[in-house]
């Protein structure tokens, strides 16, 4: 049994990193940019999610000839925008050169990762030719 699954992203999705992709819980490979690859399945039916630092997607159930495809959220983007914002306030309150910038970056980038799905997978079906 096996799926194929397409990471389609942009520059924003942090496509330096690779996704991690759990199937069943389980660990089974990394995924690069624009990259497509096949992945055999333990079971009919298992659950796919992908992860990438903090940030993580939702879980779908897959069978065998399914298509997965790996996209960013809007969240995401907002999620860069409101950093980028932030550190644009403390530069004119000039505290950039602090440990308080520095701080809450770190803090409320891994806040805002963990809370919400920064990737969304989607699923069609078909049929992959050995």
């Amino acid at each position: 049994m096996k799926i194929r699954i397409k990471r389609n992203s942009n520059i924003l999705s942090g496509a330096l990193l690779k996704n991690k992709i759990w199937i069943n819980g389980e660990f089974s490979g990394k995924i690069a940019h624009d990259e497509e690859k096949e992945l055999s399945l333990p079971a009919n039916n298992s659950e796919v999610q992908v992860k990438q630092f903090s940030g993580k997607s939702n879980t779908i159930v897959v069978s065998d000839g399914d298509w997965v495809e790996i996209r960013h959220t809007p969240w995401q983007f907002a999620i860069y925008i409101f950093l980028f914002m932030l550190g644009f306030t403390l530069q004119i309150l000039n505290l950039t050169n602090s440990l308080v910038y520095i701080l809450a970056a770190i803090i409320i980038f891994i806040v805002f990762s963990r809370g919400i799905n920064l990737f969304r997978l989607t699923k069609s079906h078909g049929t992959i030719n050995n």
